[in-house]
């Protein structure tokens, strides 16, 4: 089928072909990056974020202990 085409049509063809293969690898690379980056950003951002509740916590924990040492 392919040595019916002429040539001109068989070198598109062929280098079409080759764009979207080589266009779906950069695809697929992309994707694993940006959701490894997006992964990684979010476990600082929790991890961040857990710290800070805990010394929050913390923090009301120890005044209210306070309080109550006071009161005793």
């Amino acid at each position: 089928m392919l040595k019916k085409l002429r040539l001109s049509t068989r070198i598109t063809l062929i280098i079409t072909v080759c764009m979207i293969i080589g266009f779906g690898c950069v695809s697929v690379v992309s994707y694993a990056i940006a959701s490894n980056m997006l992964t990684d950003a979010m476990v600082t951002d929790l991890t961040n974020t857990a710290q800070d509740a805990a010394t929050l916590i913390k923090t009301r924990y120890d005044a209210i202990q306070t309080e109550a040492k006071m009161a005793a």
